[in-house]
């Protein structure tokens, strides 16, 4: 009894805690862009979603190198840029407060990045002043680009 109940209380502490999104790699008009999805019990077939979750960080990692990342930087103001901290993220994009470390280049095709996101979404304060809710220890998506420039995902797990 006492087994069992110490079992179910881990299963229930586990459950209080949701899952990460899954971040998909899709090419929509001649470019790479990453929408995000929540997991759920019930998954939903269609939809996305991208404007639930803000980014502070979004790393490409191919193996143990972070070949291309889109993050947050405080200094970065530009005339011409998107003002927006949440989904989806276009790959190059000029975007208010936010910077890309890395070059579109780097992307070969038939290797298997894996991405990995730190977010605020789930905070309280949301991304200012606070400590991003870090997912960052376990990759949340990964895809493969073909040469034909198709992108192929593949289960974060």
């Amino acid at each position: 009894m006492r087994k069992c109940l110490m079992l179910c209380t881990a299963l229930f502490l586990t459950g209080c805690s949701p899952p990460p999104p899954v971040v998909v790699a899709m090419m929509e008009a001649d470019g790479l862009i990453f929408h995000v999805r929540y997991r759920g019990f019930v998954e939903r077939i269609f939809g996305w979603d991208d404007e639930r979750e803000t980014v502070d960080r979004l790393s490409i990692v191919d193996g143990n190198a972070a070949i291309l990342r889109f993050e947050r930087d405080r200094g970065a103001v530009s005339s011409s840029c998107r003002s927006s901290t949440t989904f989806p993220v276009r790959l190059g994009e000029t975007r208010c407060g936010y910077r890309w470390m890395g070059k579109a280049s780097f992307l070969r095709p038939h290797i298997v990045y894996h991405i990995f996101l730190d977010s605020c979404s789930g905070s309280s304060q949301g991304c200012d002043g606070s400590a991003p809710q870090y997912w960052s220890d376990t990759p949340v998506g990964r895809f493969r680009l073909a040469q034909d420039g198709s992108v192929r995902n593949f289960r974060p797990d």
